[in-house]
């Protein structure tokens, strides 16, 4: 019987493809995060090549004269923590997302 026992070869495909594997644990081609300063979402940080990271955005901010905030990525979320300057630094974020 054909999806009971295991051995059904599916819809016209190849003998054996039922049983594929794949890397899930590679980069997966224009992975993105969404961005957010003390909870407020900024945008959409795509990652284009795989010599992209989501820290970049934390080195673009230190490059600017940020240094008093703790970034943290949980999932597909990537979130400034700061006290100071919440306002100027979700402009700088903004306009480094809009040029990437």
């Amino acid at each position: 019987m054909p999806f009971t026992d295991g051995t059904y070869q599916g819809f016209g495909l190849y003998p054996g493809t039922y049983n594929m594997q794949f890397d899930y644990t590679s980069k997966m081609h224009h992975d993105s995060y969404e961005v957010y300063v003390n909870e407020d979402f900024v945008g959409m940080k795509a990652m284009i090549n795989d010599a992209e990271h989501i820290q970049s955005v934390a080195e673009f901010l230190h490059g600017r004269g940020f240094t008093n905030f703790t970034p943290s990525l949980d999932g597909d979320h990537y979130t400034i923590h700061t006290k100071e300057q919440a306002a100027l630094m979700k402009e700088y974020i903004a306009m480094y997302l809009n040029n990437r």
